[in-house]
């Protein structure tokens, strides 16, 4: 993290350059009080190599400059310019430990993926997927030969999707899927 790449943040938007391709560049940084109450995840992504321990004393300038006003917010001292009046679990700098240079944060880069689509392939019970024929009653006929799962498929859930639920979704209509289609070469 050193070098040109941009300064950690507390939080914020580093998008740099202009014209072609923007990255979404976010540097995330815990105090102790938040790398205790996140502890569980914390671990997890120290073990992963996605967030470093350092000390607040081998930081890079401006991240310690950031930190300092960051502070001046929590304590009441600056105007927040978000408006905020929380601060979750921030500890440092608020407390007895004001100048403590050895308090070890947390730091990570924060970048965007795709976590789930809500793809547009509707299906029915026997993931067949389905076409709109304006000509019929019902609307939605399979289109024969087509199965889906997953997540190009959409409408199981609404507009929104259950936490948790689309490794399910995936084994069940995948299951489905195989199934109808095998049946559907065997005559069955």
């Amino acid at each position: 993290m050193e070098g040109d790449e941009p300064a950690m943040v507390v939080a914020g938007d580093n998008a740099g350059g202009s014209g072609g391709v923007r990255q979404w560049d976010v540097r995330l940084l815990l105090d102790p009080g938040a790398c205790e109450a996140a502890a569980a995840h914390v671990g997890f992504y120290l073990f992963k190599g996605l967030l470093e321990k350092k000390r607040i004393r081998d930081l890079d300038e401006t991240t310690r400059e950031t930190l300092a006003d960051y502070v001046a917010i929590v304590k009441g001292c600056k105007a927040d310019p978000l408006g905020r009046a929380s601060f979750g679990h921030w500890t440092w700098g608020i407390g007895d430990d004001a100048a403590d240079e050895d308090a070890e944060v947390c730091v990570g880069r924060v970048t965007p993926i795709t976590h789930f689509t809500m793809g547009g392939a509707v299906i029915n019970e026997k993931s067949q997927v389905l076409a709109s024929d304006l000509g019929q009653e019902s609307g939605q006929l399979p289109i024969r030969g087509l199965w889906a799962a997953g997540e190009i498929t959409g409408g199981i859930h609404g507009d929104n999707r259950l936490g948790g639920s689309s490794l399910l979704e995936c084994v069940v209509y995948g299951l489905t899927a195989g199934e109808e289609a095998a049946r559907s070469l065997s005559g069955a």
